[in-house]
């Protein structure tokens, strides 16, 4: 289902695009998002995929979609089960049902007039990334990958805290983690960017490496002197939107 309450609106250098919200399902729950609309369509798409405990509307992945749609580009940033607006319970998420949830909008966004098929990316913030990383290492449909402070593992931990309280993650979630390894299986994923600060607090560098080892060429590492897991400084921000604008520009395209 799609629903467009806004009108069109004029951003950066006057280009016009809309932001429409539409809603999919998902192993019988209901998945929301955005698709923002750049100004010529179809257009090549990129799907980008929040953090465990994130939602699509963070500031971070509203600049992104919007600079992403200014240079041409459908973007669409959507709410994993139990987040956001999406349907479900956070604490029973794991990495497979994340990946139908993502899966699903893409399923969705292929059936639009908005997109040319043939030239979909995926981008994805933390967890995100691990995602968008496996979804694309066993799909053709994705041409291109970019991942921003991206684990290639979750260890266990006693709980994660959310900005509504504990969320426990139990047996069933590091169980399922089981089922992605080695990480080998990644020599699949071609045109893969990886990003990640020096002063990740959750994340290490070390986790970047490792997956840029693993991953199929052509591939390509950013790493941002100072940067924390959230990219929270404006100017790493806005290098990393650059960084993954000009890549996406190169590989969807050309």
């Amino acid at each position: 289902m799609i629903v467009n309450p806004f009108p069109p609106s004029r951003m950066m250098k006057n280009i016009v695009f809309n932001i429409i919200h539409f809603t999919t399902m998902s192993d019988g729950l209901k998945i929301h998002g955005r698709i923002h609309l750049p100004a010529m369509l179809p257009a090549p798409a990129i799907i980008c995929s929040h953090g465990l405990l994130s939602n699509k509307d963070g500031t971070k992945f509203m600049a992104l979609a919007q600079h992403l749609a200014s240079c041409g580009f459908v973007v669409v940033r959507y709410d994993h089960r139990g987040c956001g607006q999406s349907q479900g319970d956070l604490s029973e998420t794991t990495l497979t049902n994340r990946r139908a949830d993502l899966a699903a909008v893409s399923g969705f966004l292929r059936q639009t007039s908005y997109v040319n098929n043939t030239r979909i990316g995926l981008m994805g913030s933390s967890m995100g990334g691990l995602v968008s990383l496996w979804e694309a290492s066993e799909s053709s449909i994705y041409h291109a990958v970019v991942t921003w402070a991206t684990p290639y593992e979750i260890r266990r931990s006693r709980n994660h805290q959310t900005k509504i309280g504990p969320v426990v993650l139990g047996d069933a979630f590091y169980n399922d983690l089981r089922r992605y390894a080695p990480l080998s299986k990644l020599k699949t994923i071609q045109r893969c960017m990886i990003l990640h600060g020096t002063a990740d607090e959750r994340v290490s560098l070390t986790h970047a490496y490792q997956l840029y080892k693993n991953i199929g060429k052509p591939k390509t590492i950013k790493v941002f002197d100072g940067a924390d897991h959230r990219f929270t400084n404006s100017e790493h921000r806005q290098q990393a939107i650059h960084y993954t604008a000009n890549f996406f520009h190169h590989h969807l395209m050309q």
